[in-house]
């Protein structure tokens, strides 16, 4: 298998409530990974990267699908990578991958699941230079290519199409799942059938940047005039970090300039900034105010319904049922349930209520 470029991003989603960072703390936001793709959303966890987002979907029902809607398209793309969390190098971490990958033989193109570690990506590009990331799939003469490691980057010198003893799928559920162990005194990932697999890949990364968070990247590519991915014929099923330290990280796409409704700058108009805007509500500003977007000398309610409209809420169609549920569903995204005192968390509904 060939060391592949993902390609130019067309779309993505940044929604979140970790602050960027080289490596940054995620107290209070993230303190977990657990995901097995039930809530129907990429957020906050994730980014979604999309080569062609009409002919490469990504949708989310207990389980992470891809749809492709035409076949003899080249190189399509589309996945997730870690947003702006990553796993500390300097700490031991345990995670675990589960796919399925289902596809019939055939006899042209390539169509595969990518899953791995990275701590650099191109932003323009997407693609991984420090990474260690392994593919699934069939490959052009329709065989079972089983797993390769396509791009070790700098993390490693192993060459490619280096075939990794971490097994096949299992019929005829065509489960697979990888574990990754990092040993952080020894700098050595095992990356086998089951935590610290004695027939597993053994990586030592002497020169592993530790001041850099390492991310979890997933993915599915089609190639060439291969059959288009039925949903439920390749996905991924859970991710789920059993042991490590959660740290805030630098994001993978470059931060856009979204105008003042994005009131913490950080290249995404989301429940990041409805938080900002609550725990601020009230305070006066005068001359330039991060959280004033309406320039009216309070950070108000006016502020709040900017950025809610931006996010498709739009409190003068819904009925006060929906409203409340609505709200109350924000608010939970907001992550602010687990940082606020009862007294706040209680103002803080009445405020998003009052806004209907």
């Amino acid at each position: 298998m060939k060391k592949r470029v993902i390609g130019k991003v067309v779309m993505s989603v940044t929604l979140g409530a970790i602050a960027a960072g080289a490596m940054g703390s995620a107290a209070g936001a993230i303190s977990k990974v657990s995901e097995s793709f039930k809530d129907g959303s990429a957020q906050p966890l994730w980014i979604t990267v999309q080569s062609d987002p009409p002919n490469m979907q990504i949708t989310e029902q207990k389980g992470m699908y891809f749809t492709e809607q035409a076949a003899a398209m080249d190189s399509l793309f589309a996945g997730y990578f870690s947003n702006k969390w990553g796993l500390d190098p300097t700490q031991d971490f345990a995670l675990r991958i589960q796919v399925r990958f289902d596809m019939a033989p055939f006899t042209e193109g390539e169509v595969g699941l990518d899953f791995g570690l990275v701590q650099t990506v191109d932003a323009v590009s997407l693609e991984l230079t420090d990474a260690l990331v392994y593919s699934i799939g069939r490959n052009i003469d329709g065989t079972f290519a089983g797993y390769e490691l396509y791009d070790a980057g700098v993390l490693d010198d192993i060459d490619y199409d280096v075939e990794a003893d971490i097994g096949e799928p299992a019929f005829p559920s065509k489960i697979v799942k990888a574990y990754f162990l990092w040993n952080a005194a020894s700098k050595t990932l095992i990356v086998g059938d089951r935590y610290g697999d004695p027939d597993g890949d053994q990586h030592f990364l002497p020169d592993l940047d530790t001041a850099k968070p390492i991310m979890l990247y997933l993915g599915a590519y089609s190639e060439g005039n291969a059959p288009a991915i039925q949903t439920g014929s390749v996905y991924f099923k859970q991710v789920k970090v059993d042991q490590g330290v959660i740290v805030g990280a630098s994001p993978v796409l470059p931060v856009l300039d979204l105008g003042p409704n994005d009131v913490n700058d950080d290249g995404a108009i989301d429940v990041c900034d409805v938080a900002d805007l609550l725990v601020h509500f009230g305070e006066a500003c005068t001359g330039a105010c991060t959280y004033d977007i309406d320039a009216d000398d309070v950070v108000g309610a006016g502020d709040l319904l900017m950025v809610l409209e931006d996010l498709g809420y739009a409190p003068g169609t819904a009925t006060a049922k929906e409203w409340k549920k609505a709200m109350k569903g924000l608010y939970k995204e907001t992550g602010l349930k687990k940082q606020r005192t009862g007294e706040q968390k209680k103002q803080d509904m009445e405020t998003l209520l009052d806004l209907q």
